[in-house]
């Protein structure tokens, strides 16, 4: 629940913030400024990303034990492996929309919405053609590597774009400011509409 709540908010609030953000840089100044706040943005969510990704590595029994307190035994071992592998969404879905907003900015619409529908695609093709090899774990799997291969698409529609990644983390850039001070509304409001769903979700696992 944790990895997709967080997904959730990521995907319901980057892409209305970062898309007019990166497209008003490059509209507005300079192409040295559009590729410096796209740079700041990649690497500043890697060095939170990374960090972030094994916390909840090394805090996922523990939040898995609260989640599902009924559990024990190989189901709670099971809950464990299947958080591991749904919490790399968590890093790589901030990844995903900075690129496709960079995608946005030039005009190229089709490629980030069909990177999203492949790998929803591949998620439901591992787990018809593995679900009787590796049960639960082939939709799991089809969603660890479906997210890497987005990213990985992402990268290279981006990069024949035009773009050349260089590690840059400013944080007292003007741009990168802006775009951090205008995700704190649209970022509270989705926790606010996602939160009652998840409790839901807790509470009916109780019955």
């Amino acid at each position: 629940l944790l990895p997709r709540f967080i997904m959730t908010i990521f995907n319901g609030t980057l892409p209305q913030v970062l898309i007019p953000a990166v497209s008003g840089t490059r509209t507005e100044e300079s192409e040295a400024r559009h590729r410096k706040l796209i740079n700041n943005l990649l690497s500043v969510g890697t060095l939170v990303g990374v960090p972030a990704y094994a916390l909840l590595i090394y805090f996922g029994p523990v939040v898995v034990k609260l989640m599902a307190p009924g559990f024990d035994g190989p189901s709670l071992k099971l809950c464990n492996e299947l958080f591991c592998y749904a919490a790399i969404g968590v890093p790589l879905s901030f990844h995903t929309e900075v690129l496709s907003a960079y995608l946005n900015s030039r005009s190229v619409f089709a490629l980030p919405s069909g990177a999203e529908a492949v790998r929803s695609a591949f998620v439901v093709a591992a787990l018809v053609l593995f679900h009787k090899t590796w049960g639960i774990h082939a939709a799991v799997y089809g969603f660890f590597v479906g997210y890497v291969l987005q990213l990985l698409f992402l990268a290279v529609v981006s990069h024949r774009a035009g773009h050349r990644f260089r590690f840059h983390v400013h944080l007292r850039d003007a741009d990168f400011r802006r775009v951090m001070a205008s995700l704190a509304l649209p970022t509270l409001g989705a926790t606010v509409n996602s939160l009652p769903g998840m409790v839901q979700r807790f509470l009916a696992s109780f019955l």
